[in-house]
């Protein structure tokens, strides 16, 4: 073929030209690594395996068995509840029909002796009786004082006589008299013994207040010394020769013995029949027989 300008081509290979097959085929080159087969998807499992499981099943079950009981107990308490508010409602139905008595204290009051002058800058006076009102018509309290003494301490060895109480004094079977103790020289609780008439002394300790209670003095000593002074009946004779009220004739009378200071005190009081009028009081030295005060109208 003529040469041209393009060049010129190589001759193509005849079409009946190829290489043999081989008897054995080549392995792979060693260069060549086989792609890795792809694992199956699985779930990891946790570290401890079953043990894990078994844990949180059990706290579960231990969830649902305190949540059961929780349950059961409310279910109680609010049974409860509901028989307790039943039980309340009945009781105040109960109340609104029933007047419940309530034990009533004793208290004792007494106010302090006042000096005459005082109260009427001047001392009137007070003429001392020559008789005294017949011990047949007027309680004797003094004289049963060392009585109710004994008795006292047999109840509390380190009894405390401070105050006696006479109620009804120009009626020998209706009077009454009250002698208080203190437990002991210091304790502030307190019982009484009771003498009425002719009966024999009673001891009476429930719900017994005396007020004010500004360390008054023991009487024991007085009693065991035989130096109480005068008596009831001489008191309340003092008292009417003082008194120029005619209410004086028809007054309910009733006393009360203590020890203020140094002085022992018999303070007598008249009631009027009217009660609308005050009473008329008069305090006296038991052992001086002086008249230490006594109120207006008196």
């Amino acid at each position: 073929m003529p040469n041209d300008d393009l060049g010129q081509f190589p001759t193509p290979p005849s079409p009946d030209t190829f290489e043999e097959t081989p008897d054995e085929i080549p392995s792979a080159p060693p260069e060549l690594v086989t792609p890795p087969e792809p694992l199956p998807a699985t779930v990891p499992t946790p570290k401890g395996g079953p043990a894990i499981g078994s844990f949180i099943f059990l706290v579960l079950l231990l969830i649902s068995g305190v949540a059961l009981a929780v349950t059961v107990f409310l279910f109680s308490q609010t049974k409860q509840l509901k028989q307790q508010l039943s039980e309340v409602t009945q009781t105040l139905e109960q109340q609104r029909t029933t007047i419940t008595p309530t034990p009533t204290p004793t208290i004792i009051d007494f106010p302090t002796p006042t000096p005459e002058s005082t109260v009427s800058g001047t001392i009137t006076p007070i003429p001392t009786p020559t008789a005294t009102t017949s011990a047949t018509t007027t309680v004797l309290p003094l004289a049963n004082a060392s009585k109710a003494l004994k008795v006292a301490i047999k109840h509390l060895p380190n009894a405390q006589m401070i105050l006696i109480k006479t109620e009804n004094a120009t009626s020998p079977t209706l009077a009454a008299t009250k002698y208080f103790f203190r437990q002991d020289l210091t304790t502030k609780k307190y019982f009484y013994v009771l003498i009425s008439g002719n009966q024999e002394p009673e001891i009476m300790d429930k719900a017994i207040y005396v007020t004010p209670d500004n360390n008054i003095s023991s009487l024991n000593d007085l009693i065991q010394g035989s130096t109480l002074g005068i008596d009831l009946d001489e008191a309340v004779s003092i008292a009417n020769l003082a008194c120029t009220s005619q209410l004086c004739n028809t007054a309910t009378i009733k006393a009360q013995y203590i020890k203020s200071g140094v002085s022992v005190i018999w303070q007598i009081s008249l009631d009027p029949v009217d009660a609308s009028k005050n009473p008329l009081i008069i305090q006296i030295n038991a052992q001086s027989k002086e008249v230490l005060f006594r109120s207006p109208g008196f």
